[in-house]
């Protein structure tokens, strides 16, 4: 790890401290919905396992974390998918670490 990154790790756990957490509520999980309408041509039904490449992304609540369910985030288009999963975590007020390329720290 880094010098740059072990600093920023430090100040967060300064700024927000640390606590024990149930095994199960260690991890940040996020739901995607991808949308499937309007691909059968019939109302109410679909084609099995096509979708668009468009939906919602959901932050689910985690207690451990002290997050509350969080959504809808739309995205438009896969290659938008990263971009929008940032602006979901920033709305949780998730910090994202990115571990192999130059630190991330939104404020």
């Amino acid at each position: 790890m880094s010098k740059v990154l072990n600093h920023i790790i430090q100040l967060l756990r300064e700024e927000r401290g640390e606590k024990t957490v149930k095994h199960g509520e260690r991890t940040i999980k996020i739901e995607l919905h991808f949308w499937t309408n309007d691909i059968a041509p019939e109302r109410g039904k679909v084609v099995p396992k096509v979708c668009w490449d468009s939906g919602m992304i959901h932050v689910l609540k985690n207690e451990g974390h002290g997050i509350e369910r969080l959504g809808p985030v739309p995205f438009n288009s896969l290659s938008e998918l990263e971009l929008k999963l940032e602006e979901a975590f920033k709305k949780a007020g998730i910090v994202i670490l990115k571990s192999k390329e130059k630190p991330y720290y939104p404020k």
